[in-house]
């Protein structure tokens, strides 16, 4: 018993999300392979979960209205692609991206030329997400993380921009609760400023 540790008390050292400076410096060290940078592109600026993201096609996105539309999720199991719900009703949702990303997202559609519009337009493995993940830490230095930590590092920095929790829950997929509920129907118009508030955070980081 006293070689045991607390429970916790390693992950509680470490903080389990990046900042936009770390993000970027890791974005920039995997941008010699788009597909991969373009999928860490949504999980970071969107919040997605990764079977989310995996799930995307080109009928998902409306890029002259700038929004994103989660309604499935992929998941690989028994060598067989499973396409579902996502994990919670509440993951159903349209997402507000900001001008940097809906352009980045334009450019990457039209190197993939001509697609099924149902088709995944993001087809890389669990697997591989993980090994670009273990590359692009390497490459830029910056401290390791999960994949799943993406999604923390988004809502980390939503909270940091000033936007209420009841607004970054519907965002992010998250089960609302009543006061999420109260506030439903001002989220709707927060959604544009949202994206607004991240096209300010980026725009920064890139000056």
């Amino acid at each position: 018993m006293s070689k045991a540790e607390l429970i916790g008390s390693k992950d509680g050292e470490e903080r389990e999300f990046w900042e936009v400076d770390e993000y970027l410096k890791f974005r920039d060290a995997i941008s010699d392979k788009p597909i991969f940078y373009y999928a860490f592109e949504v999980l970071f600026w969107c919040g997605l979960r990764l079977g989310e993201m995996q799930a995307l096609t080109a009928e998902d996105l409306d890029l002259e209205a700038k929004t994103l539309r989660v309604d499935e999720s992929y998941a690989r199991l028994k060598k067989k692609d499973i396409i579902g719900a996502p994990k919670t009703k509440a993951g159903k949702r349209t997402i507000a991206i900001h001008d940097d990303l809906a352009l980045e997202l334009k450019e990457y559609l039209e190197c993939l030329g001509p697609i099924d519009p149902k088709a995944r337009i993001f087809p890389v493995s669990k697997s591989g997400m993980h090994h670009e993940m273990e590359r692009g830490c390497k490459l830029s230095g910056v401290k390791k993380i999960t994949i799943h930590g993406l999604r923390h590092s988004h809502i980390s920095m939503l909270m940091e921009i000033g936007v209420p929790a009841v607004a970054i829950a519907p965002r992010v997929g998250q089960k609302r609760t009543s006061m999420t509920m109260h506030y439903g129907h001002p989220y709707e118009k927060r959604a544009r400023e949202i994206a607004n508030n991240i096209n300010e955070m980026a725009g920064k980081q890139n000056v």
